[in-house]
């Protein structure tokens, strides 16, 4: 689970089931408004997925059910939401 600057409470960025297999629930509580972008990246940093681009979310709680391609292959990604003050990142597994 990495933070950075992202107005994201600490430790609030879940993800479940993990391992999942092409569906997951993500969970994340944000300290104030944002503009919140949701990519699934691959261990070197490739974007693989854009679930969010830009979405402007309120202050609170927000849950997200991503859906991931039939195509990716099996292994290590990282969720990642960014917005433009920082980004939150949480390890997954795809089965």
């Amino acid at each position: 689970n990495g933070i950075d600057n992202l107005a994201i409470l600490a430790g609030s960025l879940v993800a479940y089931p993990n391992p999942f297999s092409h569906q997951i629930m993500i969970e994340y509580n944000l300290e104030s408004s944002e503009k919140i972008t949701v990519q699934l990246v691959d261990i070197e940093g490739r974007i693989q997925e854009t679930f969010l681009t830009g979405q402007f979310q309120e202050i609170g709680k927000h849950q997200q059910n991503l859906i991931v391609s039939d195509c990716l292959p099996h292994g290590t990604y990282f969720i990642v939401l960014s917005s433009p003050t920082g980004k939150a990142s949480i390890k997954v597994i795809l089965e």
